[in-house]
């Protein structure tokens, strides 16, 4: 093969190989978001054990404020009525979120099933292929 069919063979590569590379760095900064939440899941789940009832708010739930609890890609993560928790992605630095998730939103909400609480994930203002795998379905469970 001569130097253009290697150049016509890199180009394609890489049409290819870019919007996998951005597609996997979009979708594992709200796997990273998501992550935020874990803690807040856990303090919600032992409120519900120990009250009886889900807490509606952050403070209800032992928890500092929605943007305390945040890391690199999550701006805030507030505890709403019923549990709720919404995961908001900021793109303001200093987070590290790509402006095309910026404000997009994981909501994770709590059912209980007998003494186990179990977790339903979906979003807003993220497009779906960038969900985790746990959250692609509508609603997932966690």
């Amino acid at each position: 093969m001569g130097s253009a069919g290697a150049v016509a063979t890199a180009a394609i590569l890489a049409a290819i190989a870019v919007p996998q590379y951005q597609q996997y760095m979009l979708r594992s900064q709200v796997s990273g978001a998501l992550a935020a939440a874990d803690p807040v899941k856990l303090a919600v789940a032992g409120r519900r054990l120990a009250t009886g009832k889900f807490p509606a708010n952050n403070a209800a739930a032992g928890l500092g404020t929605a943007e305390s609890l945040g890391n690199d890609y999550a701006g805030s993560v507030e505890v709403g009525q019923g549990g709720e928790i919404v995961v908001t992605m900021d793109a303001t630095p200093p987070h590290k979120t790509d402006a095309k998730l910026d404000s997009g939103q994981i909501i994770l909400t709590p059912k209980l099933d007998g003494k186990t609480i179990t977790w339903t994930c979906s979003g807003e203002g993220i497009d779906p292929k960038n969900m985790p795998a746990t959250c692609r379905d509508e609603p997932a469970q966690l």
